[in-house]
C-alpha cells in the first residue's frame, strides 16, 4: 500500500496507469486530519486518514489537495459488479464526500494482488456510475436521521468513559445500541486527553469567578 500511496501521488497519472516523468512531483505522504462540518443542523466532529498531493499549479501557491486511493478487482462477474457498487463505492462516495476529496485514484489488480492500471476519478463519476444502486439524496437523508437519534441518545450522557456501540437494522429500519460505562476495549478517549480537558474547565471556572 505504501508503494501504491507514492505512485498515485506523483503526477501525471494517465488511465493507463503510466506517470508522465516530465510532471512528477514528490510525495507528499498521508495525514490523519481532524475535520468538522454541520449536517442538518447538528455540528459533527470526525476524523480520518488521507493523502495530500500538491496542486499542478505550483507557482501561484495554491494548497495541496487531498486525494484518496482505493483497491478494485480488475475482473468481476456481473453480481460482483452489483454488490461492489453497492458497498464498496457506495464507502468511497460517502468517506470522500465528508472529508471534501473531489478526487480519488483506483488501482485495478488481479486476484494475486498485483496492480495492473491505476486510474483517477472524480468523485461525481462514482455515483453516476452507480445511479441505479444508490442515490447520494437517500444517502444523506439516512445520515442526517441516524444523527439526530445519536444526538437525542446522548443528550443527558456526561462521561467520557462511556462508550454507545451501534447497530443498523436495515431490514427492520431500526438504530440498535448497546454501551459500556466503564473503560474497556471500545473506549477511544485517553485519560490524558480527560485530564487536560478538566483542568482546562477549572481554569475556565475559576477565571470567569474571578471577572464576576
Amino acid at each position: 500500500m505504501r508503494a501504491l500511496r507514492k505512485r498515485c501521488l506523483i503526477a501525471g497519472v494517465h488511465p493507463t496507469g503510466i506517470s508522465n516523468g516530465s510532471q512528477d512531483r514528490n510525495l507528499e505522504g498521508q495525514y490523519y486530519c481532524i475535520f468538522r462540518t454541520e449536517i442538518s443542523g447538528i455540528h459533527v466532529l470526525f476524523d480520518a486518514p488521507i493523502l495530500a498531493e500538491h496542486s499542478i499549479n505550483t507557482s501561484f501557491g495554491l494548497p495541496k489537495t487531498f486525494v484518496d486511493l482505493k483497491l478494485r478487482t480488475i475482473k468481476m462477474k456481473p453480481s460482483e459488479w452489483a454488490n461492489h457498487n453497492r458497498s464498496d463505492v457506495l464507502k468511497w462516495w460517502v468517506e470522500s464526500f465528508l472529508t471534501g476529496i473531489e478526487k480519488i485514484y483506483i488501482a485495478y489488480h488481479d486476484r494475486q494482488g498485483n496492480v495492473h492500471k491505476i486510474i483517477n476519478r472524480k468523485l461525481r463519476e462514482l455515483w453516476r456510475d452507480c445511479e441505479h444502486d444508490w442515490s447520494p439524496n437517500i444517502c444523506g437523508h439516512f445520515l442526517s436521521r441516524c444523527l439526530g437519534n445519536i444526538k437525542t441518545l446522548l443528550a443527558n450522557v456526561d462521561s467520557a468513559s462511556t462508550v454507545y456501540l451501534l447497530e443498523y437494522d436495515a431490514e427492520n429500519g431500526n438504530l440498535r445500541y448497546k454501551y459500556a460505562t466503564e473503560r474497556s476495549e471500545y473506549t477511544f478517549i485517553p485519560d490524558w486527553f480527560r485530564l487536560m480537558m478538566e483542568e482546562s474547565l477549572e481554569h475556565l471556572n475559576a477565571a470567569t469567578q474571578f471577572q464576576i
